[in-house]
């Protein structure tokens, strides 16, 4: 279990986090939905310390980490437990597909080259790419440049894989073939904390939907709660303005 505790961050004088807590079981799928600056992708990136909150912890089987005190062993530690999937892919440009997986398998986790360029050969296999192993990524779609950053997440066996709408820099034709990735993972029972954009994705996929508003967690619930039943105006309305976008 993870369990995420009374996380706050500021830039400067702006409140971004203002006391967000919440529990993510083993094998359970949490979408973070809400309006653009409501502080979705910022605690993504607290999770996983690329943003230091002021105050909080995060605690991963028992294991407790508070921000705020860590040293750099600590946040090590911390972030060996997740994996991060980026709007725009964060692939290593100068490095083929599989050179950007099996870096981090050789060099982090101190893989040797024969094992590391199997395992992510099997990864790449898995989401539909093992003939592009030896391609450049500005040779791929953005689609494909997705899947082989799920692909890299995935190698590193995370506890939780932290998804930052993993499709708003895509194309629409391109999007379903990422989400369809991401679905298999949620199949397989992958722990994921997705922020998304995707409505009907989250509803689709989501064991808990949080909705977050200024800062906080205005609403949290089951897909069916949030989605069709959801309890406060802000919430009413801000699916109100989603479901209007459709048409």
């Amino acid at each position: 279990m993870i369990q995420i505790n009374e996380i706050y961050k500021s830039f400067k004088d702006l409140e971004v986090l203002k006391g967000i807590s919440f529990d993510v079981h083993e094998g359970e799928i949490v979408t973070v939905i809400g309006p653009s600056g409501s502080g979705k992708s910022t605690l993504l990136r607290c999770i996983n310390h690329l943003e230091e909150p002021q105050s909080g912890s995060i605690c991963f089987d028992g294991e407790e980490f508070r921000y705020g005190s860590m040293d750099k062993k600590e946040i090590w530690r911390l972030r060996q437990k997740s994996s991060m999937v980026f709007q725009n892919y964060n692939l290593f440009q100068h490095r083929t597909v599989l050179e950007n997986i099996t870096d981090p398998l050789i060099h982090v986790q101190g893989m040797d080259k024969q094992e590391a360029e199997q395992t992510a050969l099997a990864l790449l296999e898995k989401v539909g790419l093992s003939e592009k192993a030896p391609s450049y990524p500005r040779k791929l779609s953005g689609g494909q440049q997705q899947r082989v950053g799920i692909a890299r997440a995935m190698a590193v066996k995370p506890k939780v894989i932290l998804f930052d709408e993993p499709t708003s820099s895509l194309d629409p034709e391109l999007v379903k073939e990422v989400l369809y990735v991401i679905k298999e993972l949620a199949d397989h029972k992958q722990t994921m904390i997705i922020v998304t954009h995707e409505m009907h994705f989250a509803r689709l996929i989501s064991d808990k939907v949080l909705f977050l508003d200024d800062g906080k967690i205005a609403e949290q619930g089951s897909a069916e709660e949030i989605f069709d039943h959801p309890q406060s105006a802000r919430l009413k309305s801000f699916l109100e303005v989603i479901n209007l976008d459709k048409f």
